[in-house]
């Protein structure tokens, strides 16, 4: 299961063993069962992963672009955790309508503009500079900016 591979991967490139909750990582078989992750339910989708939600986790590192393979991905928060997110490769995550990113020392934004689906960006708390970059303004299906 190539979603177990990157999950795998994702565990170890942001020190999974030292996370204040890893429970079900890397020891239950179905990802589904594993702490901060949510799957489809039915549908074409049914078994892949929906959502990631590890905020405030002690994660640290960075994340591999290989996050970004989890197609069906629509809501993603790693706020409150020392983590490097390169934006580049976002542009594969069509169902991406929610990104925390709040308090994660995140420095630059770009390829932001690639994530089309955006409605939701949280940001603040991060060590952004500067204006926004022209590609920020091509998220027109974003509703919601913290």
């Amino acid at each position: 299961n190539i979603e177990k591979f990157i999950l795998n991967a994702f565990y170890i490139d942001l020190n999974g063993p030292d996370w204040t909750n890893s429970d079900g990582w890397l020891v239950h078989n179905e990802i589904c069962d594993w702490y901060g992750i949510t799957c489809y339910q039915d549908g074409v989708q049914k078994g892949k992963v929906k959502s990631i939600v590890l905020d405030d986790n002690n994660m640290n590192g960075e994340l591999s672009n290989s996050i970004y393979d989890l197609s069906y991905l629509s809501h993603f928060e790693l706020r409150g955790n020392n983590v490097t997110v390169p934006l580049d490769g976002i542009s594969k995550l069509n169902y991406l309508d929610t990104l925390y990113l709040s308090e994660t020392g995140m420095s630059s934004l770009a390829g932001i503009g690639q994530a089309k689906s955006l409605t939701t960006l949280h940001l603040t708390s991060n060590n952004l500079e500067g204006p926004l970059p022209d590609e920020f303004f091509e998220l027109t299906n974003l509703e919601y900016v913290f």
